[in-house]
Formats: C-alpha cells, sequence, structure tokens
C-alpha cells in the first residue's frame, strides 16, 4: 500500500504536544481586558497557522472543513467535557480568521479585515 501523501495545510490534530500552551493562552484570552495583542513568531513551515486554529478551535471557533484551510477539522475526536467547554466559550467570545499575506499589496488592507469581521461576526454566536 502507498503511504499516504503529507498535506501541507494547517491542522488540528496537536502533533506537537502544544496542548498546555494552548490551555494556558486559552484562559489568559478568556480573563483578559481588552485591548490585548499577543504574537505567534516563527520560521515559515515551523507550525503557527496549526497553532493559531487549534487555538481559534479551543476559544470555541469554526475551523470550516469546507473551505480547506484545515486539513482533517471533521476528523477531530474531543471528550465530551472538552465539547462542553468549547460550546461555552463559543457564546462568550468571537473569533475571527484573517489572512493578513493575502492582502499585503492592498493600499488599505485594513478594508478586507472590516469586510471579513463583518462576514464571520454575522454567524458568531457571542456575537448574536
Amino acid at each position: 500500500m502507498p503511504a499516504k501523501p503529507h498535506s501541507d495545510l494547517p491542522t488540528l490534530d496537536d502533533q506537537l504536544s502544544w496542548g498546555e500552551e494552548l490551555d494556558e493562552l486559552c484562559a489568559h484570552i478568556m480573563g483578559c481586558h481588552p485591548p490585548h495583542v499577543f504574537g505567534v513568531q516563527g520560521d515559515w513551515g515551523s507550525g503557527k497557522t496549526s497553532f493559531m486554529r487549534q487555538l481559534q478551535w479551543r476559544l470555541g471557533g469554526d475551523p470550516s472543513p469546507d473551505d480547506g484551510s484545515v486539513a482533517d477539522a471533521d476528523r477531530v475526536v474531543e471528550t465530551e467535557e472538552r465539547k462542553k467547554e468549547r460550546e461555552k466559550k463559543r457564546g462568550e467570545i468571537a473569533t475571527v480568521w484573517f489572512e493578513a499575506w493575502r492582502y499585503q499589496n492592498e493600499a488599505a488592507p485594513v478594508v478586507a479585515l472590516l469586510h471579513e469581521m463583518r462576514r464571520q461576526l454575522s454567524f458568531a454566536p457571542a456575537v448574536k
């Protein structure tokens, strides 16, 4: 049987053991007073997008498997406790996914950001 090809898509499967860091960051985000900024830095291919997608998932966000942006969103297995925790966070916090690099050559990339915020927040339970 041929080997399964590797995907370059971000993953929700924590193969780099970021669980502790993700839990700490989730707790920090849930308890912070806005405005608040944090950064994720790393070399190209080091897993920054996967880390951010996993963070989004833990905060109750829904990386859609339909848009092809996450390799395995439809295969995520989580405990009932984790699922309840995610649902609670979904009602308390809204996440917005924006890939700024796609708009790096735009004269006013903030316009694209605002459009994306409007689009994604219209579906967010925390906003409704």
